[in-house]
């Protein structure tokens, strides 16, 4: 599959960076270790071209939002935890409170 993009989309402070690289199909998130350039995950997405990716403050969550839906993901096992739908366009912003009780999505269809 030939790769359209591929970009740093999030940082968690010494712990590991996240690649983005998407295709017409699905996005592969892949999770590096900074420090040693090593890959430590890869997260086959089912949403089409992740746009935005965020670390919960503990760093135990990631959300990926990208096509009308985000994605929430267990970042040391690879495992996705859950799909989140509602927008009716493509999300463009996803953000954990500085508590990381709550995630906030912002998207095309004007709606956060």
């Amino acid at each position: 599959m030939p790769l359209h993009s591929d970009r740093l989309v999030a940082l968690l402070e010494k712990a590991c960076f996240i690649h983005d690289h998407y295709g017409p199909f699905m996005s592969q998130l892949m999770l590096w270790d900074p420090a040693t350039g090593k890959l430590i995950n890869t997260l086959a997405s089912q949403t089409e071209g992740s746009v935005s990716v965020a670390f919960s403050p503990d760093g135990q969550l990631l959300a990926s939002g990208g096509n009308k839906e985000i994605e929430l993901w267990n970042p040391q096992t690879g495992k996705r935890l859950c799909r989140l739908v509602g927008h009716t366009d493509s999300v463009r912003s996803v953000t954990f409170s500085p508590d990381g009780n709550l995630l906030v999505s912002g998207s095309s269809d004007k709606t956060i």
